[in-house]
C-alpha cells in the first residue's frame, strides 16, 4: 500500500525520483537543515509546511504538524533502494493526492503505473492520511479485502 508515496524501483533514490517530474515545492526556499554534533537534519519550514505539504488542512493542524515534524538526514534523499521492490513481486494499491506539493501528481502516477497498482485519486495534499482518512481507510479495506496477495 503507497499513499501519496514513492514507489522507488532497485538502484532509485527519492531524491532523484522528486526531482525527476516538475511540481514540487520542495527545494532551498523551504526546506531548512539543522547542524546537530554529528550530523544534519532537515525540515520543511514552518512557513511554508502548509503550502508544500498540508494546504487542505485547519491552520491549527498545520501549525502542530509543523512544531513537531521529525526531520529526516539530508543525504538519505540520495540513498539509492536496494533490493526487489514489493510492487515487482506482489499486487499493489495506490492512493494518488492530487494537490499534492511536495511529491509531484505526475510522479505519482508514472510509479503506480509502473507498479501495476490498483489506483484511488483523491483531491488531496501530501498529507491525505490526515485530510482525507475515510478514502485511505477505505483503500485499506479494498486491499485486505482482496485476501491474497498473488505474485504477479
Amino acid at each position: 500500500m503507497f499513499v501519496s508515496a514513492f514507489q522507488p524501483d532497485t538502484g532509485e533514490s527519492t531524491g532523484e525520483l522528486n526531482a525527476r517530474w516538475p511540481g514540487s515545492k520542495l527545494g532551498e526556499d523551504t526546506m531548512l537543515v539543522r547542524l546537530y554534533p554529528g550530523g544534519r537534519d532537515l525540515y520543511l519550514r514552518p512557513e511554508c509546511f502548509a503550502e508544500v505539504y498540508a494546504a487542505d488542512l485547519p491552520a491549527a493542524t498545520v501549525a502542530r504538524m509543523a512544531a513537531t515534524q521529525r526531520p529526516v538526514d539530508p543525504a538519505a534523499l540520495g540513498e539509492a533502494f536496494t533490493g526487489t521492490p514489493t510492487w515487482r513481486e506482489r499486487r499493489s494499491w495506490t492512493l494518488v493526492s492530487t494537490h499534492d506539493d511536495s511529491l509531484p501528481v505526475s510522479a505519482q502516477r508514472a510509479m503506480a503505473e509502473r507498479a501495476g497498482s490498483s489506483v484511488v485519486e483523491v483531491a488531496a495534499s501530501h498529507a491525505s492520511p490526515v485530510s482525507q482518512p475515510s478514502a485511505v481507510a477505505a483503500l485499506v479495506r479494498q486491499a485486505a479485502a482482496a485476501r491474497t496477495v498473488p505474485v504477479r
